[in-house]
């Protein structure tokens, strides 16, 4: 997982060609001259090469815009040297392991806090801005990849964004397939994600029935399978049912307006032999072909006519 994310959201070509079969996870917690307990969500180191050389990578998840973000990683980074220089986990010469911190967010809002704490700080005048502290972490924001990108990347990382992002049934059922293919040989990762998933999906609201314990994400996967045929089949029903409605209401309408329209040409008809006799069949025909704007307007204008030419012409 971590070697995923190294990988496929890091930009920097010489930490791809690290040894990651070398990765170790160091504890992460750190107690301060004050005994009060710091927490990083995730430290590792991995081998550079040579006798004991390591970079550390500091992760921490966050899920909430946090302005000072840069002065808790400052903090973290602090006292992670400190447990080293305790430890004697330190290089030739006492030199410091360089250490890479990183933000995971996978909140709703874009990240919007500063990424170093340089920025935080206002320029002095008379002041060299060497003196003052400048730390920048590295940001990975779920908000900066779109589906399309996120598939592209056959990324287990990339993966466990996508089921955490909002989206359809189709694209989660596709995730779990692609998740389940890259885990065949990882039961013990298998397993895991066969049970955060569900919980991801109750947590970002899924409108989605219970599901049942399952062993592993081919079950989890057939599951998912079965739910977007059925809800296929629900929504075939459903515009079935909608066109079958529409089609009684127009014919409603239609009927309506046909019946409405013959009613008027007999009204007009009456009207019109009551008053000047016999009708020509020309006229006949011309008024049981007439718009239903010309069937109005002749009916407004019979009780006026001395003729039938001041109606018709």
């Amino acid at each position: 997982m971590v070697e995923d994310l190294i990988k496929g959201f890091i930009d920097s070509p010489w930490l791809h060609t690290l040894d990651y079969s070398t990765l170790e996870k160091i504890p992460g917690n750190y107690i301060s001259k004050r005994l009060k307990k710091r927490h990083s969500d995730v430290v590792w180191r991995v081998s550079t090469g040579g006798e004991y050389l390591y970079i550390y990578i500091l992760i921490e998840f966050q899920s909430k815009n946090d302005p000072f973000m840069s002065v808790r990683m400052l903090g973290y980074l602090s006292l992670l040297y400190q447990d080293l220089i305790k430890r004697k986990q330190i290089l030739p010469d006492n030199k410091l392991p360089p250490i890479l911190p990183i933000v995971y967010y996978n909140g709703r809002k874009k990240w919007t806090a500063a990424t170093n704490i340089a920025d935080l700080i206002p320029k002095l005048p008379d002041l060299p801005p060497e003196l003052l502290p400048s730390l920048k972490y590295l940001l990975i924001d779920e908000n900066n990849y779109t589906p399309e990108q996120l598939f592209a990347f056959k990324n287990l990382v990339a993966y466990i964004m996508l089921v955490d992002k909002p989206c359809n049934l189709e694209n989660l059922q596709i995730c779990i397939e692609k998740l389940a293919s890259l885990l065949q040989n990882h039961p013990e990762l298998n397993r895991l994600f066969t049970d955060v998933i569900p919980v991801l999906l109750e947590l970002r609201g899924v409108d989605e029935p219970e599901l049942p314990k399952l062993k592993n994400l081919e079950e989890l996967n057939m599951t998912f399978a079965k739910l977007l045929k059925k809800s296929r089949k629900e929504a075939l029903i459903e515009g079935i049912e909608q066109g079958i409605e529409q089609g009684i209401e127009k014919g409603f309408e239609k009927g309506i307006e046909k019946g409405r329209k013959e009613g008027e040409i007999l009204v007009l008809q009456r009207q019109l032999t009551r008053k000047f006799g016999t009708l020509p069949d020309y006229l006949t025909g011309k008024i049981a072909h007439a718009s239903q704007q010309e069937l109005e307007s002749w009916l407004d204008k019979v009780i006026d006519a001395d003729n039938l030419d001041g109606i018709f012409q």
